[in-house]
């Protein structure tokens, strides 16, 4: 099957034959603190349909709010790296019952996640 599928593929006038649209990036993108202030109320949005694997900044202090926008699209993928060490509380973009939040630990975190529903969930 996979011999039919040919994404992002040059045909001989070396255009793409499908080009991706959404959610179609492996780059982790850093993050920045975009709001709130230390030690506790730090927090980070960003639109995940545009940049859905993205590496969380380290905040200046224990805990990180991490807010990606509301997913529109059904069936999609986010990959989100925690950094080691802080708390992290989940946005209103998740599902909180499905979603684990992650624990402080001494080594990063790698977390996928999927829409469903207009929310994102634990994949």
């Amino acid at each position: 099957m996979a011999s039919l599928l040919r994404v992002d593929e040059m045909d001989s006038n070396t255009e793409p034959l499908m080009k991706f649209q959404t959610g179609a990036y492996n780059l982790a993108e850093l993050l920045t603190v975009t709001g709130g202030s230390a030690p506790i109320s730090e927090r980070t949005s960003w639109n995940a349909e545009a940049i859905p694997v993205v590496r969380l900044p380290t905040p200046a202090g224990s805990a990180l709010n991490v807010m990606p926008n509301a997913p529109t699209v059904e069936g999609m993928y986010m990959t989100i790296i925690y950094p080691a060490g802080p708390v992290y509380a989940m946005g209103d973009g998740f599902d909180i019952g499905t979603v684990e939040t992650p624990a402080p630990t001494d080594a990063e975190v790698h977390r996928v996640y999927y829409s469903s529903g207009l929310l994102w969930k634990d994949a």
